[in-house]
């Protein structure tokens, strides 16, 4: 799955979102149970996803294959996690931003 994310679930083809959930699900999981309060979890998880699926997946779109999507998914979601914690108003990122994203 690199180059532009997930190409099928940008393309909302059939079942190819439950794709993406069930393979990197566990992986954003635990990157909420790291920086997550036990009743918080739950919600947070959920908005992970949610920020994956806005503006018709610009995070997914943002994707270049720098680096494999795990990681870049721990980067750009890491972020919304510590804005989160820190108590940000906003913790997704800005289409501008994620477009200058560096891979690592």
């Amino acid at each position: 799955m690199r180059n532009c994310g997930n190409p099928r679930v940008i393309r909302q083809e059939r079942g190819a979102w439950e794709g993406l959930v069930h393979r990197y699900g566990h992986h954003i999981y635990a990157l909420c149970v790291r920086v997550c309060e036990a009743e918080d979890l739950e919600a947070t998880y959920l908005t992970m996803f949610t920020v994956l699926r806005e503006e018709h997946f610009v995070v997914l779109r943002a994707f270049d294959g720098r680096a494999t999507l795990t990681t870049y998914l721990t980067l750009v979601l890491g972020h919304c996690l510590a804005g989160q914690r820190l108590g940000m108003r906003n913790t997704g990122l800005p289409p501008s931003r994620l477009r200058r994203l560096p891979a690592a």
